[in-house]
């Protein structure tokens, strides 16, 4: 053979023995599946952030920290919703009734919550991992809300 010859051989050998395997491509993270709205709503105790109020005609409003022309004590009004349907209302004058609530239909934009004998109907619901938004009239009250976590 000629040293040509010799020198490619031993270069091809080289390169062919010292290329090592590679390993496998690792599978990729799952992405995290997002909680369900229930999760969401059942995993902490909800209360009231900011609502506007129309009684009667006239407006009013509270912001947590701030205005509040409501003449309710919403600093106080806390709602805690259980996986079974059941739950604890504190009302703005600071007495927690028991409750009861469901989903009144599949995309869970409205729902049913029975408090201390009056029964609430909160429409438009929409809940996320900051918020609960929902609009609920009461005889002549039309009550427009945001919930927060309670941390």
């Amino acid at each position: 053979m000629t040293r040509s010859k010799i020198t490619i051989l031993a270069v091809s050998l080289l390169v062919l023995f010292s290329c090592s395997k590679t390993d496998p491509i690792p599978d990729p993270t799952p992405c995290p599946i997002p909680p369900t709205k229930l999760q969401i709503l059942t995993q902490k105790t909800w209360q009231v952030d900011e609502i506007h109020r129309n009684v009667s005609g006239v407006n009013s409003k509270y912001i947590k920290g701030g205005v509040n022309t409501t003449g309710a004590n919403y600093d106080v009004w806390r709602l805690t919703f259980n996986a079974n349907g059941t739950g604890t209302h504190v009302y703005t004058n600071g007495v927690s009734y028991p409750t009861t609530w469901n989903f009144t239909g599949t995309d869970q934009q409205n729902m049913v919550l029975t408090s201390n004998g009056q029964t609430l109907n909160f429409n438009m619901v929409e809940i996320n991992e900051t918020y609960f938004y929902a609009t609920s009239p009461v005889n002549n009250i039309l009550e427009s809300f945001r919930l927060k976590q309670v941390p």
